[in-house]
């Protein structure tokens, strides 16, 4: 007797309902990621599949490598093939590239006689798509994500007949399934947005750079002692970035302007060289800008300006903002009387002050100038004082204690200049000299959150920091530390996966070359559904010498009571076929041929 060829009978339910499944993954990925290629190329990949059936056959390294190549195909997809339109909070680009990967995956498999792990990893693929677009809530998800469970739940259940347990048990896990879709699509996400936006709530005053709020004048020790980065400055800039503008003031407090912001005015498009500011603290709801700025660009996108012409998110947090040096985008309206308000109080103590440091000035710009001298030659910066509970803390800072951070500089410049008849505000932000050691960028840290003041003088407004340059300069190892975070967060993950993917290919490769064996019979080496053929007919040959498996007898257990019988060859196959059949160890060509020389002898 011959050895024989195992032809498997064609798999119907992957022929007609797995390009089904497909073809639904494939309107999933189009419309939520806007690529065109991919779902294309996929679904002309499946539909050959289909028609073709399995004709080929290829060991497991092999199939890894089809799946590495679709990865490939995937990512030069992903650099070339823009959405028609725009997606704002569509997928990011790694879950874009794994449901990719997965649909180029499906095609070729159809048309292999043995895909690795069967069918039922084929829908493993279309669920892994499923999965990656499911971060995004669509309309289409739900019931496309219905449909092809169904879909799975009958290739499953094709050509069997199982019991009303089965049935109920199949029907329980879609069910799972069809409620876990749902829930990462909506529920979930929905429900994380809530949750996040109760937090901030609670966190007003948990911003750094001053919160967008009033604030009152107190001590600065924790925050100065606060390394964390806040924000990476990408390009040339001014060390000043504004965040907030204060002109009310009242008992050692300085209040917003309390209108609603208005809609931003229409910018320009950006040109010349470029600033890109990355918010690393999520936490930030406002813009920090240099006066510099010229036109722009938020993301995401959206803008709003207040009465004093400072914009920020009109929701959400920011995660970059880009501008140029052109003319600005945003101008600081002019002075108004609250830009003059001097608490009666604080101007019936310091105006004899005032009076004394600008005695002789004539003009706006020199009357500035001897205030500033004053300041700056005659106050300390001091994190350590102590403040009378019931003094307003900027007449104290003034006139008696002279001890104070940048609050109490800015406020007393603020004010003194207030008092001799030149308009001024508070402006929080950051102040930062701090350079990248690697990369060169502007590196923002909590502590150098800062307070300034502005001035209207000759017809402009005019910045001024009375505060002594007392930055606290990281040394080179922290600032390196964050070299090494940013280059992590933005390299790390797609240097890994392509150190990952090499050493895949170089073993699956080694694989392929090792498993090289001289031409033999023409034995077919796999099989999809159920034993081969060269299988059945040694167990034909010991069913005649009644050595029949039992229905839910084990190849294990089969061939230990075939040992026992005395048929040593036979058994040693069947063990070598269940350890091939289960993971993957030896050549099926060699099996069929040793089986066939039994089958031979026992004819």
């Amino acid at each position: 007797m011959s050895a024989r060829t195992l032809v498997p009978a064609v798999d119907r339910p992957a022929r007609l309902l797995l390009p089904l499944g497909l073809g639904l993954a494939c309107v999933l990925h189009l419309s939520v990621t806007g690529q065109v290629v991919v779902p294309v190329l996929a679904g002309l990949l499946g539909l050959a599949g289909a028609v073709l059936g399995p004709r080929w056959s290829l060991p497991q390294a092999a199939q890894a490598l089809l799946v590495v190549g679709a990865a490939m195909v995937a990512l030069v997809a992903l650099l070339v093939d823009a959405p028609i339109t725009p997606r704002a909070g569509g997928p990011q680009p790694q879950y874009v590239l794994f449901s990719a990967t997965a649909l180029l995956s499906v095609g070729p498999r159809l048309a292999l006689q043995n895909p690795e792990r069967g069918h039922g990893a084929t829908w493993i693929f279309l669920l892994l798509a499923f999965v990656s677009c499911g971060r995004v809530a669509h309309e289409l998800y739900l019931p496309l994500v219905l449909a092809t469970l169904a879909l799975s739940w009958l290739h499953v259940a094709w050509g069997t007949r199982p019991s009303l347990r089965q049935i109920l048990l199949s029907l329980g896990v879609l069910a799972l399934g069809a409620t876990v879709a749902a829930s990462s699509a909506w529920g979930l996400q929905r429900a994380f947005t809530v949750v996040q936006a109760a937090i901030m709530e609670r966190a007003v005053g948990g911003e750094v750079g001053f919160g967008a709020g009033a604030f009152s004048l107190g001590s600065m020790d924790g925050l100065r002692d606060n390394d964390e980065v806040v924000l990476r400055v990408h390009g040339p800039t001014d060390p000043h970035l504004r965040g907030q503008a204060y002109a009310e003031y009242g008992k050692g407090t300085w209040f917003p302007p309390g209108q609603d912001p208005e809609p931003a005015p229409p910018g320009r498009e950006l040109s010349g060289e470029l600033t890109t500011i990355e918010f690393v603290k999520e936490e930030q709801r406002r813009l920090f800008l240099p006066p510099e700025a010229g036109a722009v660009e938020v993301d995401p996108p959206g803008l709003v300006v207040d009465r004093l012409g400072i914009p920020r998110p009109d929701e959400g947090e920011p995660r970059e903002v880009r501008f140029d040096r052109g003319p600005p985008q945003f101008t600081t309206p002019e002075p108004s009387e609250a830009d003059l308000e001097v608490p009666p109080e604080v101007a019936e103590v310091i105006g004899p002050l005032v009076a004394a440091w600008t005695a002789g000035t004539a003009s706006p710009t020199e009357r500035l100038a001897a205030i500033l001298a004053r300041i700056e030659a005659d106050y300390t910066y001091s994190l350590e004082y102590e403040r009378t509970e019931d003094a307003d803390p900027v007449v104290q800072f003034l006139t008696t204690s002279r001890l104070g951070h940048c609050e109490y500089f800015a406020s007393g410049l603020v004010l003194a200049a207030r008092q001799a008849g030149l308009p001024a505000r508070v402006v929080t932000g950051f102040r930062s000299t701090e350079r990248s050691p690697l990369g060169g960028h502007l590196i923002v840290r909590a502590r150098d959150a800062h307070a300034w003041a502005e001035v209207w003088v000759d017809d402009a407004w005019v910045m001024v920091d009375p505060s002594p340059a007392n930055a606290v300069n990281a040394s080179f190892i922290q600032g390196a530390a964050d070299d090494l975070r940013l280059y992590g967060e933005r390299y790390g993950l797609q240097v890994l996966v392509v150190v990952l993917v090499l050493v895949f290919v170089g073993l699956q490769v080694r694989t392929l070359l090792r498993g090289r064996r001289a031409a033999g019979p023409a034995v077919e080496e796999v099989w999809i559904e159920g034993p081969p053929e060269w299988l059945l007919g040694l167990l034909e040959v010991l069913a005649r010498d009644e050595l029949q498996r039992a229905p839910a007898e084990s190849i294990e257990a089969f061939a230990a009571r075939t040992e026992a019988a005395g048929r040593g060859a036979e058994a040693g196959v069947l063990r070598r076929y269940a350890a091939l059949r289960y993971g993957g160890i030896g050549e099926a060509g060699e099996l069929a041929r040793e089986a066939a020389d039994l089958v031979d002898r026992g004819a």
